[in-house]
């Protein structure tokens, strides 16, 4: 929805947002407009509120949802106008079987959206490795991630897997009904998937799509990769995060070697996917040259595409915690970007760096030569619309001709 959209709604009974943290402010500033231009109750679920239940004190907002709505939600509506006194509602893990497909028929009316021919589809919530405790035993998962904190909150298993027919049966569904070339699985760990290999091997006879999957560097061996590509797998993603060895075990809590990432790439180039490395610059508490290793790995390791995000805060994660303890982020969240790609909100030594080399890293790691250029670029410039559009350019390029070739 955008601003202008709000007087659509000047007559609904009850309006609600799903909001990630950083598009919450714009959320926010849309439920401000229907507040004072309706009668509406006002519901926010999502991400943010999950986290930051607080947001309910907000004067726009009337109810938070945390946790997985799916069926908290409806009964909400069921109910109304009976509302409850509660004013933040806890919702369980859900059983994801039972959950219904989602309703593309309302996102496909955007040709934008119908027309993409790379389509999305989850068969699973958390992360196998959300219960990995840190060097310190302080906490578990990644230390960046909230997927250790919703575990925390709400118990049960790090990761829910829907039932291999249920996936396969949308998939199905998707591919007979909407122009599809690609199907991008997005869970965090693909490879964790039970008895993955009879999934592919299914997916093979009754879907036959090409598909890019996610996983993590240590679930990779030469039989899975070889299983992947032969259900039709085009390209896969990992995350590298860092250069470091010492950022990765030390401040990030993952936990593979230099040797691990380079074998596990060896392989996927051997068996002939193309393959994505994501990672992170401006990390809190790590050196100016750790980054600029991140780079070089990068580089060294020859992905389709090296992808590096800016570090952003998250509150209520670890490493967010920490760095508001060590005075490099006043704890705040309104002055996030909306993505995790535009500036540092850091107080760190090497911010302005990290601005600039994000914006650069894809290039450099498609055009190594031009590596020199961009430290010299890092070292001496700031960040800059020419670099954002440059950024774009070349990711688009790559993507559509490398990574997926659809």
């Amino acid at each position: 929805m955008h601003y202008d959209d709000a007087a659509e709604f000047r007559d609904a009974d009850v309006v609600g947002f799903s909001a990630t943290t950083g598009v919450h402010r714009e959320a926010l500033a849309i439920a401000s407009r229907l507040k004072t231009a309706s009668k509406a109750v006002i519901v926010m679920g999502g991400p943010h509120p999950t986290f930051f239940p607080d947001v309910v004190e907000r004067p726009e907002i009337d109810y938070v949802f945390r946790g997985e709505a799916e069926s908290c939600f409806p009964a909400f509506l069921d109910s109304y106008p009976d509302l409850p006194d509660e004013r933040v509602v806890f919702c369980s893990p859900q059983d994801l079987t039972a959950i219904p497909w989602p309703d593309r028929e309302e996102l496909y009316k955007y040709d934008a959206h119908r027309n993409n021919p790379i389509k999305n589809i989850m068969c699973s919530r958390g992360c196998a490795f959300a219960a990995r405790k840190s060097l310190d035993g302080t906490y578990t998962g990644c230390s960046y991630c909230y997927a250790g904190s919703f575990y925390h909150i709400f118990g049960g298993k790090p990761v829910r897997w829907r039932d291999p027919d249920d996936i396969l049966a949308e998939t199905e569904y998707l591919v007979g009904h909407w122009p599809v070339k690609m199907i991008f699985f997005q869970d965090d760990s693909f490879l964790s998937m039970p008895r993955v290999e009879d999934f592919l091997e299914a997916y093979a006879s009754r879907v036959g799509v090409p598909f890019h999957a996610q996983m993590r560097v240590e679930s990779v061996t030469k039989e899975k990769l070889l299983a992947l590509r032969e259900a039709g797998c085009r390209s896969i993603t990992m995350a590298l995060e860092s250069g470091s060895e010492r950022v990765r075990k030390e401040i990030l809590n993952r936990h593979m070697s230099n040797e691990s990432v380079i074998e596990a790439c060896r392989l996927i180039r051997e068996v002939g996917l193309r393959f994505r490395i994501e990672n992170m610059v401006g990390i809190p508490g790590e050196t100016l040259e750790e980054m600029v290793s991140t780079l070089d790995m990068n580089i060294k390791l020859r992905p389709t595409i090296g992808w590096a995000s800016i570090y952003t805060p998250y509150p209520n994660t670890p490493l967010a915690e920490k760095a508001r303890r060590d005075g490099l982020w006043d704890g705040t969240v309104d002055n996030f970007y909306d993505s995790f790609f535009d500036e540092s909100v850091m107080d760190i030594p090497h911010a302005r760096e990290a601005s600039v080399i994000q914006k650069l890293f894809s290039i450099v790691t498609w055009q190594p030569w031009l590596r020199g250029i961009a430290i010299f670029l890092m070292r001496h410039t700031r960040s800059s619309w020419l670099y954002k559009v440059l950024y774009r350019v070349v990711k688009k390029h790559l993507y559509k001709r490398g990574l997926y070739g659809v």
